[in-house]
């Protein structure tokens, strides 16, 4: 935990003043395919999306979740409301930052607070406008916000008992992780018992199966995701 904790702090701090620091973090533990005899650096885009590594988006998801605890106090005081969706959606929105950029994505939270803080009358009247354009927005994000961040937590519990020599309960965490995250997320979404029941089952079968290709590689290890 120390360990994790210590990185976290290490990802914000390089990202937002050491860049070389995060490059060679990124190239260590994302290495991009050799071209030419030459490795290229790891964009963000690769280690966030395209070569998924979950220990380094577990420590950015802790980050961002930090940085949005800012926008509480003001939705505190509009009770009722639908600003409480400013949450999950600043939540996305980073990760989709981050994916091109990640330093100026950790900004986007703290921006967000500041201007929710000054004029929330006009973010909730945005929210409304936005829900009677998209009913199902009020729906929605609850259920994938609670489904990327569990499988966020899952993915960096499986990479710290890869990490840690421990293939079983990574292999149990993955399943259980996994299949919870996806089965809440469905009965957010869709309020169907039956429905909920059924992708939980089939996430759980394949889950199973995809949890035999993890195994233990120290450092290296790699966290397979559905």
């Amino acid at each position: 935990m120390n360990r994790f904790l210590q990185e976290t702090w290490e990802l914000f701090y390089w990202a937002m003043w050491c860049p070389s620091r995060l490059q060679h973090r990124m190239n260590e533990w994302a290495p991009a395919e050799e071209k030419d005899g030459v490795k290229p650096d790891t964009w963000f885009l690769g280690i966030l999306f395209a070569r998924f590594n979950g220990w380094f988006f577990s420590q950015f998801l802790l980050i961002t979740v930090c940085l949005s605890l800012a926008l509480i106090p003001s939705i505190y005081q509009n009770p009722g409301s639908l600003d409480w969706l400013l949450l999950p959606l600043a939540w996305l929105i980073t990760y989709g930052m981050a994916v091109w950029y990640l330093p100026l994505a950790f900004s986007f939270p703290v921006l967000l607070a500041l201007s929710y803080g000054t004029q929330p009358d006009l973010w909730n009247e945005a929210i409304v406008a936005l829900q009677d354009t998209l009913p199902l927005l009020s729906v929605w994000i609850p259920g994938l916000g609670f489904t990327s961040l569990g499988i966020g937590l899952t993915s960096g519990l499986v990479y710290w008992c890869l990490t840690n020599k421990s293939q079983s309960a990574a292999r149990w965490i993955f399943v259980l992780g996994t299949t919870l995250s996806i089965a809440i997320g469905t009965g957010l979404i869709t309020q169907n018992m039956g429905a909920t029941i059924a992708i939980a089952f089939l996430t759980l079968l394949l889950s199973i199966l995809v949890s035999t290709n993890i195994k233990t590689g120290g450092d290296d290890a790699i966290v397979v995701a559905i």
